[in-house]
């Protein structure tokens, strides 16, 4: 009961988010009821039924927004990345636990996106067990150079915490010094 609207209000936040963006009236936007990153058009999924990342990126993209949609929760961004494997307006790059041993099942480093979208799909499954220094070495040494590559005008940011050690759904053992690492790095870059 309810469902609809609960996620219908996540939603609406985040295009509130994208609007805020848009018009200049601040650099950083947070939904903490955001991310549903599972859902797709015909299917929930993976507690999220409205997939509202993948809909604030369209908005987006149809403001003539180059987007780059970056996935660092320990489950694969699925809907995102079905939402834009043909497109090359919007970059999806997903850093998750590997899908051979965690849901959705997706996410493997082959799916790259097909026609003009072949490319901008990038997927970073990590095996269990990975630590801080070795998803920061991927970070450094992959992802940030293609974010500063594709020079996207506005980052969509899925931040899931799920990817801490004692998560008890998946198998990483990342701290909080990653996440706070990350925010620096991308600060940095934009």
């Amino acid at each position: 009961k309810g469902m609809y609207d609960v996620g219908a209000l996540a939603c609406g936040a985040t295009l509130k988010a994208a609007d805020v963006l848009l018009a200049g009236d601040a650099d950083i936007a947070f939904n903490p009821a955001g991310g549903m990153h599972h859902a797709f058009p015909e299917l929930a999924a993976g507690f999220c039924y409205i997939n509202d990342v993948a809909i604030a990126c369209k908005y987006l993209a149809e403001k003539k927004q180059r987007v780059l949609y970056l996935d660092i929760d320990v489950h694969h961004g699925d809907g995102v990345q079905n939402a834009y494997y043909d497109r090359n307006d919007v970059m999806t790059i997903s850093t998750h636990e590997s899908g051979r041993y965690l849901f959705p099942g997706t996410g493997f480093e082959h799916e790259v996106g097909e026609g003009i979208g072949f490319g901008y799909s990038v997927n970073f499954p990590f095996p269990p067990g990975t630590y801080n220094e070795a998803f920061m070495k991927a970070f450094h040494e992959i992802v940030a150079p293609l974010i500063q590559a594709f020079d996207g005008d506005i980052i969509v940011f899925e931040l899931g915490a799920d990817g801490l050690s004692g998560d008890p759904l998946a198998h990483l053992i990342l701290t909080n010094d990653v996440y706070r690492h990350l925010l620096d790095a991308l600060e940095a870059e934009h």
